[in-house]
């Protein structure tokens, strides 16, 4: 409270223009950091209203005092952050322009500005008006730690999430800097990069996925691209030929199409190569490979990139596991199932699986109208299968470091299940009290 006080006097009787602009960004940075005390909140708010009035005194601030009465609401409803904001967002807070990169899964980027207090959610919002997405809720963005890209979820501040992994950054470094002997190699010493990554999560098969947007048909195209380059995806070499014929076809322009379709065989066959996908590489000559990209590429180049891109999306939707997001999970355990040492479990709109990461056969499937509960732990999560008045009720646990955000796709499924549910009954009900 004397930190509030002290500012909000500094400002009311400042003498100085200079000063008093910055008690006010001052005061805009403690509100959007954390709250004042309950006892001092009624000052505070009746101090920001007296100046967001159009009053001789107040004109030249009613502006920020509108903006702090935004992030005081805003901080008492998410609380206060975690960390203190660092050296570098306050000298880009007082430049008036704190902008961070977001990128997006076909290797693209924007800036993105942000407050010293947006939220995950309130960022998602911001990027989806930006490109022009409905539903905020099916996004979700990520940031990247050393180890991997970790959901960020929708009370938690964007610059919290990305302080603490540059402090785990450095922690590694240092420890990697002190383990350095003279007889032992110099470590590779990295410097801590910010990479936030936007994806979709949600997808649903009762709702279009509103591919008219060019930039939406973009980022779903490549993430699943993505899945299917890593293996996730499962799919019939006639299907590969397809793809790996789309994927060069919108990867570059008709120039470069050209220029590689006019070099011999083995210069096409090389370019051809980095398209195709690891699973079926072996499954013929790179000939064969070549000859089928080459057979599918005059019709491809009859549409536009979009067009193509398109198409295969909407081919992919009527895959079971189409949007489905994937977490490798270690010694899993299922009551009375048998599963091997590491598998794959996979959320989709169709319920959860466990996948054998060898053969890619499912082990184990379960609805989302089975599943009773999910909880999870700093490196686990665990799943209950069957209700209180079943005679079989089964528990999964597995060690993963996302447990949290496959409890929240799971939780984001399963009410949308609930709300078409809900929605089917009202119309049922509707239609027999018209009859």
């Amino acid at each position: 409270m004397p930190r509030f006080r002290r500012i909000t006097h500094s400002n009311a009787f400042a003498y100085s223009s200079e000063s008093c602009d910055r008690g006010w960004q001052l005061l805009e940075m403690c509100v959007s950091t954390f709250p004042p005390t309950p006892t001092f909140d009624p000052y505070l708010r009746k101090h920001l209203q007296t100046y967001s009035m159009t009053s001789s005194r107040a004109t030249d601030y009613a502006v920020v005092a509108a903006r702090c009465e935004s992030h005081l609401r805003q901080v008492k409803k998410y609380g206060a952050r975690k960390l203190a904001p660092s050296l570098d967002e306050v000298t880009s807070f007082r430049r008036g322009r704190l902008l961070v990169k977001v990128h997006f899964a076909d290797g693209s980027s924007k800036a993105i500005q942000l407050e010293i207090g947006t939220t995950a959610g309130s960022f998602v919002e911001s990027v989806c008006k930006r490109m022009d997405f409905e539903n905020p809720q099916y996004y979700a963005v990520y940031s990247r730690s050393d180890e991997s890209d970790l959901m960020m979820f929708e009370r938690e501040y964007v610059l919290d999430v990305i302080a603490r992994h540059r402090f785990e950054h450095e922690a590694r470094m240092q420890l990697l800097q002190n383990l350095r002997t003279q007889s032992s190699p110099r470590p590779h010493i990295t410097a801590f990069e910010t990479h936030l990554t936007f994806r979709r999560v949600i997808f649903s098969p009762d709702e279009p996925l509103g591919l008219e947007n060019e930039a939406l048909t973009n980022m779903v195209f490549w993430q699943m691209m993505n899945h299917l380059t890593r293996g996730e995806y499962r799919c019939t070499l006639e299907e590969a030929f397809d793809i790996a014929a789309v994927m060069v076809r919108t990867s570059n322009t008709d120039f470069d199409l050209d220029k590689r379709c006019a070099g011999t065989d083995a210069t096409r066959q090389a370019f051809y190569k980095k398209y195709i996908l690891a699973m079926h590489l072996d499954s013929v000559t790179m000939v064969e490979w070549a000859r089928q990209i080459d057979r599918r590429m005059p019709d491809l180049r009859k549409q536009t990139a979009h067009q193509c891109k398109r198409e295969l999306v909407e081919t992919l939707s009527t895959w079971p596991l189409f949007g489905a997001s994937f977490f490798r999970v270690h010694k899993p355990k299922c009551d009375r199932v048998n599963l091997p040492q590491e598998a794959l479990l996979c959320v989709s709109s169709s319920g959860i699986k466990f996948v054998d990461l060898k053969t890619n056969v499912t082990l184990i499937t379960y609805g989302y109208r089975e599943v009773a509960s999910w909880r999870y732990g700093p490196d686990h999560v665990n799943i209950k299968i069957g209700g209180l008045v079943q005679k079989v009720q089964r528990n999964i646990r597995g060690y993963t470091p996302h447990g949290q955000e496959v409890c929240h796709i799971i939780s984001l499924y399963v009410e949308k299940m609930a709300l078409q549910v809900a929605q089917a009954n009202e119309k049922k009900k509707n239609t027999i009290l018209k009859t």
